[in-house]
C-alpha cells in the first residue's frame, strides 16, 4: 500500500512538472514608437456602374425602395437621396456611394467598401453590380435588369409620409 501511495505521489509530481512546462510566461508588449502611425486600410471601391433608365426619368430614383419578395427576417432596401448619394442594405451589410445623372436616360453609380456579414435576405449590393438597366415604367415600382434583360430585383417605393 505504501508503494502505491509513493507511486501516486511521484506521478502527481511528474504531472505537475509537465503541466507547468506548458504554461507560458506572458511577455509584455513593447512600447509603441511615438513616431510611427499606422492607418487602417480599406478595401478598394467598386468600379462605377453605368445604368440605362427606361420608363421614367432618373430623378424618379430618389426615395427609399424595398424588395417585393424578401426571404428571411432582414429588412433590405435601396435609398437614392437628393444630394446624389445612395445606400443599399441586404439587412445586415451596407454599401453606399454617389450617383450621377449622365443624360436623360443614364446614371452612373459609384460605391465605397461594404461589410460582408453573412445573412439571409436580398443581396442588394451584388445585384446592383450586375445590373445594366433600371425600369421605372410603373408608378412607385422599380425593376433592375441584367445585360440579358433578366430581372435581378423588383422594388417598390416606400411612402415615408405615412
Amino acid at each position: 500500500m505504501a508503494r502505491i501511495a509513493w507511486l501516486i505521489a511521484v506521478l502527481g509530481v511528474a504531472a505537475a512538472l509537465a503541466l507547468s512546462a506548458c504554461t507560458a510566461t506572458p511577455v509584455p508588449d513593447p512600447e509603441p514608437s511615438p513616431s510611427v502611425t499606422v492607418e487602417p486600410t480599406l478595401p478598394t471601391d467598386m468600379p462605377a456602374i453605368d445604368l440605362t433608365i427606361t420608363g421614367g426619368d432618373p430623378s424618379q430614383l430618389v426615395g427609399r425602395w424595398i424588395p417585393i419578395d424578401v426571404p428571411g427576417s432582414t429588412e433590405p432596401d435601396i435609398e437614392f437621396r437628393d444630394d446624389a448619394t445612395w445606400r443599399a442594405s441586404d439587412g445586415c451589410n451596407e454599401t453606399e456611394g454617389t450617383w450621377t445623372q449622365l443624360s436623360d436616360d443614364r446614371v452612373s453609380l459609384t460605391a465605397g467598401p461594404s461589410t460582408l456579414i453573412g445573412c439571409e435576405g436580398v443581396p442588394t449590393a451584388s445585384l446592383i453590380q450586375q445590373a445594366t438597366e433600371v425600369d421605372l415604367g410603373s408608378e412607385a415600382h422599380m425593376i433592375w435588369l441584367d445585360a440579358s434583360g433578366a430581372t435581378l430585383l423588383e422594388l417598390v417605393l416606400v411612402d415615408e409620409s405615412a
